[in-house]
């Protein structure tokens, strides 16, 4: 009879330590994916939202150094050495085109891809208005460099620094909602975590009362 009562109350906490190291196990493993999938939907917060800021920043802040560098070449007529101008030109342009491939390759959804098309036209239509520009002023005809500069350059340059500030505007836009998605997905599974734990502390209740 005591062997009995002895196997019996052997098999109860079996079972018990079974089920306690299986709901341990199942609340482990759920809360490992939820790391993963929240540590994922950071790092898309960051790469499609966060990054791109900094060189839509550059672009912004080498679009105007463009845009002064234009205008000094056509209003200093003592220009003796174009060089330097041209120089700065070139370099401009070169982090300008840096910034842009960056942006491009967080270039994802059906709005952003549209809005930067846009982008690229006006920017192709600017860059030959100023390269006109710039072989005018060059070739010091003053008088036909400011009517390409007041009639070509600084209208598209006005639409170019809108499609700018559009891209901001939607980059910042897709930040809020990914972080909004991230904090339900938090929320969320932070209400599942609590759920598997009370589940966990009921059978862990039942399992106390079988073996007593």
């Amino acid at each position: 009879m005591s062997n009995g009562v002895h196997m019996k109350l052997q098999t109860k906490l079996l079972i018990g330590f079974s089920l306690s190291t299986i709901i341990t196990l199942c609340l482990g493993v759920f809360s490992l994916s939820i790391i993963d999938k929240l540590q994922e939907a950071d790092k898309k917060l960051y790469v499609r939202a966060t990054e791109p800021m900094n060189d839509l920043v550059s672009v912004m802040e080498n679009f105007m150094k463009m845009r002064i560098l234009l205008r000094e070449l056509v209003l200093d007529e003592g220009i003796k050495d174009f060089k330097k101008y041209l120089d700065d030109i070139t370099s401009t342009r070169s982090t300008f085109a840096g910034n842009l491939k960056n942006i491009e390759k967080t270039v994802l959804s059906k709005d952003s891809k549209e809005q930067y098309e846009r982008f690229m036209n006006v920017l192709i239509a600017y860059r030959n208005g100023a390269d006109k520009l710039v072989q005018q002023a060059t070739s010091r005809n003053y008088a036909e460099a400011m009517v390409i500069m007041n009639d070509e350059v600084a209208p598209i340059g006005q639409k170019l620094q809108n499609e700018i500030n559009s891209m901001v505007a939607i980059k910042v836009s897709h930040g809020r909602l990914l972080a909004e998605n991230n904090e339900e997905m938090a929320n969320g599974s932070v209400r599942w975590m609590y759920a598997i734990l009370g589940v966990a502390i009921l059978v862990s209740g039942l399992l106390g009362g079988l073996l007593t």
